[in-house]
């Protein structure tokens, strides 16, 4: 029973690890700039970077690979200077104390200067809950032979909440709900429910594109998780919160038009999803899955009249037929607020008698 908790938490460690190599993969500039700003300064990012994971594994004997998932991340990038073509950046993850990691950094630096040459900088992300687990040296000293090898630190828990929320760098939001998940406890649910509303509303205020709200929204969803039945109850709340909300009406002066088609869109086709697997089925799970696709765009054209969007931007942004998106609006034109009551209990039913078979 120990080696299987073990196991499980072990897990749990290298999905967290996994998630912020995947986020830094599609953030790597905005990534650079938050957390070593030195270094963002003197690449050219206009001539790109290139990620060599692939090569770096390479560098790793078998033995010391075996049963781990390396989560390093290894980036060649041009410099602005024209004196030294690329500088190598080595980028690891740590989500928990380990007594060799300074040692470990040492010898994944020395394989990278034997490979690639001299031009080589590090950076570990300590996203522990250790408060004072921050080695940014490691020292080797035998008789005469000394060596000490420094790199550059971030730490997660260091940081400072207020800043992280004022920055209008996306991926501070990603720091921030780590440094959430590390000061929450993971039963407290409405803490977690709060935290993950303060995220959308802050994405619906910025304008990031859809590909990043969606990198994000999956980040935080990961690390910020719920249990099954919380997670239906944070997507209830959602709509509530979100159907009219006079405090922060949704109108496209306020809002990135992006932003509207992820968040709205993604929450409700994933509480689909949810509902369909708890019915223990395989047809039920699929039917879950297109009920949610449905609410999806129910939702939308409802969320698209009260924003006052034109007809055909309504069907366009949502993607369905012209004559159920005005089945949708007439409804809501006729009963307003009582239009979902009808939804759920009229025409779900109905559509379900049609694609559950007897």
């Amino acid at each position: 029973m120990k080696k299987k908790i073990k196991k499980i938490a072990e897990d749990s460690l290298t999905n967290y690890d996994s998630n912020w190599k995947e986020l830094i993969y599609e953030f790597f500039p905005e990534f650079i700039e938050l957390v070593y700003y030195e270094l963002f300064k003197i690449i050219d990012f206009e001539k790109g970077f290139s990620f060599l994971d692939k090569e770096f594994e390479k560098l790793i004997p078998t033995n010391e690979k075996k049963g781990k998932v390396i989560n390093d991340k290894l980036v060649r990038a041009y410099l602005k200077n024209g004196l030294e073509k690329y500088i190598y950046i080595h980028i690891e993850v740590q989500s928990s104390y380990d007594k060799d990691f300074t040692q470990r950094m040492f010898r994944y630096f020395y394989r990278i200067i034997d490979r690639y040459g001299f031009n080589v900088t590090a950076l570990a992300i300590y996203a522990d809950n250790n408060q004072t687990f921050a080695p940014n040296t490691y020292i080797y000293q035998n008789l005469e032979t000394e060596f000490i090898y420094k790199f550059k630190i971030y730490k997660v828990l260091h940081q400072k909440e207020a800043e992280l929320l004022e920055s209008n760098n996306p991926f501070a939001l990603a720091v921030l709900a780590a440094y959430y998940k590390l000061k929450t406890n993971k039963t407290e649910y409405d803490s977690i429910k709060q935290y993950r509303f303060t995220f959308i509303r802050l994405l619906l205020e910025r304008r990031y594109n859809k590909d990043k709200i969606k990198k994000l929204i999956s980040f935080i969803n990961n690390i910020l998780s719920l249990p099954p039945e919380k997670e239906l109850e944070f997507n209830d709340e959602y709509d509530r919160k979100y159907k009219i909300n006079e405090a922060m009406p949704l109108t496209l002066n306020n809002i990135s038009y992006d932003a509207f088609v992820q968040v709205f869109g993604e929450k409700i086709e994933q509480r689909g999803i949810q509902i369909g697997i708890q019915t223990g089925t395989k047809t039920g799970t699929k039917t879950g899955e297109i009920v949610g696709s449905l609410r999806k765009s129910f939702q939308a054209t409802i969320n698209g009249a009260k924003m006052n969007l034109p007809f055909e931007t309504i069907v366009d942004f949502v993607g369905i037929d012209t004559e159920t998106c005005s089945l949708f609006l007439n409804k809501y034109k006729e009963l307003g607020e009582n239009v979902y009551e009808w939804f759920e209990n009229e025409y779900i039913k109905e559509f379900q008698l049609i694609i559950i078979p007897d």
